[in-house]
């Protein structure tokens, strides 16, 4: 690359990469060597010394099946020196890697991202689907351990029947194919450590399943690949939503983080939690169980990582944190890979109890600031970002409450907010690949049918929409709409997409219901395998929704409209009521609350009496009158116009903006 770079500095490289598992079944051009009295004893050597068991037995094979053996650990011995030349080589700023999968299974996703990248149209052509998964019908060995490393990279998955090399594995338990002499065909025999995890599935059979429920900070279902956005920011979501159920309208009706959470882990409501601010004084009510303390009853062990401090995080046998908010000195940090770090070998002691095990996990990753680290803070942006011509960063620089916490992580200079807005899609990309390797890690025990794995996010983000710049808050849909994914096998089916309306408190019942769990519980959310068998299209269509942070409002949505009324002025100036035609504007940009004052008055009695039943039910009031200090500052508020809390309410740096969210409940 640097002499081409030098040759070329403006050149754009595209970074082709195929399974090795399909590329050791595949004619490669080295395979030609032997035609020219060229031989490859590199190969041999490498199997010696690697594999002696391996080969051991091939040396009693004959000449052709030792031949086929060494070619395929010539191909792979290939395909890792590309791999280690490609990690080594400083790559050109405009780089972009492009999996031959992709383009071969979903090439008019692909293809749009090579043309967005080169900037010029590009036309389909004509692929074999064949080509993909050859090893899932070939015999004989397709694998190599050596390969694990660049697997992961890239996001393929690791076998659980492995060649390994000689030297033991975790278990202590050296591993060798055997050779099948009917079949005159190597294939490879099961690692002891998979025909013990076998057992441990076998017993835990009738048992409750292991759940691992990634929680995930400030992901808006609108920008992930696998809900419909144009850029690929999930394939490896993607990938697992195939495998599972994904659901299409899926709600967080109570914003932001705190409520949000308290929903997602108890299947209650804001009137059931009575928690609606960000900033909730107190713990949740003894009351109210979470999920963990249900679980703990049904004989589960639990990890909570990255959540602690929160009211709904209760109830966890054990707490682990990692560095979410922090950055690199340049402001860049590997957020996901932090947690993975903690996770993964979490993941290991848990796997290997005798106990169904419960692991939240909360990524941080699209929470600001939302800045990638290589290659990721370029994957979706290859313009030029401090170009003084572009004026969109004005007012969001010039947005007194914010402008020290955008100053304080944004790179300096910035001009452009699409530059902003392809860092969030950039930290999402990046978190995708590193859950992957928690997916990877799932498969290499051999839990994967085991384990129930949920999807979920708090709640979305705001970018650059409704001038609430890269943040969360406003009770617009880029806020609201979050995404849902369950997979497991055998128990919910595989590429199912559900088009009706879910909210938080339904993750709860469904979870239990899944688990075989049958409690008597108090709680609004319901199970949603009827959804999911068909039986029923929605459990409610219209919902009461709130936001208790920047902002105090609440509202009603229905599939067609959004009412939304300011219990308090806030610092944007945006007016006291805003409805919105959901099916005409679903991207809330003509407040019509003026010119349908009869629409107003209809979704106003719907929440009134829906408010007024909820209290009835609970015997307490709406907790949107009677929170506090929502806004994080003692003594700060209710306003009495948006001017005034513009110049009241201040957020600093990261570090302010942790303390703040981890603020003490007393």
């Amino acid at each position: 690359f640097p002499w081409i770079v030098r040759l070329f500095p403006d050149i754009k490289y595209i970074h082709w990469v195929r399974n090795p598992r399909d590329n050791i079944l595949a004619r490669h051009m080295t395979d030609d060597l032997a035609d020219f009295g060229i031989s490859y004893p590199r190969a041999q050597q490498f199997l010696q010394e690697q594999y002696p068991l391996l080969a051991a037995q091939v040396a009693q094979e004959d000449g052709t099946q030792q031949a086929e053996v060494h070619l395929r650990l010539q191909r792979a011995i290939s395909w890792q020196y590309q791999y280690e030349i490609v990690k080594a080589t400083p790559k050109p700023a405009h780089w972009l890697s492009v999996r031959f999968e992709d383009f071969v299974l979903d090439q008019q996703t692909t293809l749009a991202r090579i043309s967005d990248f080169l900037e010029i149209p590009l036309r389909a052509i004509a692929v074999r689907p064949e080509s993909v998964g050859r090893y899932d019908q070939a015999t004989g060995l397709s694998y190599f351990d050596f390969l694990d490393e660049g697997m992961q990279e890239f996001g393929y998955t690791i076998p659980r029947i492995q060649a390994r090399s000689a030297t033991p594995n975790q278990s202590g338990t050296q591993v060798s194919p055997s050779v099948d002499r009917d079949a005159t065909n190597l294939k490879e025999q099961t690692p002891m450590a998979t025909r013990q995890s076998s057992s441990r599935r076998s017993a835990r059979g009738k048992r409750h399943p292991n759940i691992i429920l990634f929680g995930i900070d400030s992901l808006r279902a609108d920008h992930m690949s696998c809900y419909g956005y144009e850029r690929l920011t999930t394939p490896h979501i993607d990938r697992f939503a195939q495998e599972g159920v994904l659901f299409e309208r899926n709600y967080s009706p109570s914003i932001p983080t705190t409520p949000a959470y308290a929903s997602m882990l108890t299947g209650r409501d804001c009137f059931g939690t009575q928690v609606v601010a960000l900033r909730h004084k107190g713990g949740l009510r003894e009351d109210v169980p979470t999920l963990a303390e249900i679980l703990r009853e049904e004989g589960y062990t639990s990890t909570c990582v990255g959540f602690t401090g929160n009211p709904s995080s209760r109830g966890f046998d054990k707490y682990i944190d990692y560095p979410g908010w922090g950055s690199w000195n340049e402001g860049r940090s590997p957020k996901a890979q932090n947690l993975n770090d903690v996770a993964i070998p979490e993941l290991d002691r848990l796997a290997k109890g005798k106990e169904p095990f419960f692991l939240f996990l909360r990524h941080m990753d699209p929470h600001a600031p939302y800045l990638p680290p290589e290659p990721y803070e370029r994957a979706f942006y290859h313009g030029n970002e401090t170009d003084k011509k572009n004026k969109s960063m004005e007012p969001v620089m010039h947005f007194k409450p914010f402008r020290d916490f955008f100053a304080s992580w944004m790179p300096p200079g910035i001009t452009d907010k699409d530059y902003v807005i392809a860092q969030y899609d950039g930290a999402i990309a990046y978190m995708d690949a590193c859950i992957q390797t928690i997916f990877n890690a799932l498969e290499a025990k051999g839990i994967e049918e085991e384990t129930l794995v949920i999807i979920n996010g708090d709640h979305g983000e705001t970018l650059y929409d409704h001038e609430c710049w890269f943040d969360h808050h406003g009770m617009y849909d880029n806020v609201l709409y979050v995404p849902l994914i369950i997979r497991y096998p055998g128990k919910v089916p595989a590429g199912k997409r559900i088009s009706g309306y879910t909210q938080h408190k339904d993750l709860v019942p469904t979870i239990l219901e899944l688990a075989g769990i049958e409690k008597a519980l108090e709680m609004e959310g319901r199970s949603l395998m009827p959804m999911i068998n068909g039986e029923v299209a929605s459990h409610e269509s219209e919902f009461y929704i709130t936001e208790c942070t920047w902002m105090r409002k609440h509202g009603w949505r229905t599939p067609q409209w959004k009412l939304m009324i300011a219990l308090e002025p806030d610092f944007h100036f945006k007016p006291e009521i805003e409805l919105y035609n959901l099916i005409e504007d679903p991207e809330e940009n003509n407040n019509l609350a003026d010119s349908q004052p009869g629409v107003v008055a209809m979704l106003r009695d719907r929440m009134d009496a829906w408010i007024t039943k909820r209290e009835s039910e609970t015997g307490k009031p709406n907790p949107m009158h009677h929170q506090g200090d929502w806004h994080g500052h003692e003594g700060v508020g209710p306003f009495k116009t948006s001017q005034q809390a513009y110049d009241t309410l201040h957020i600093g740096d990261p570090n302010q903006a942790a303390k703040l969210q981890a603020k003490s409940r007393d």
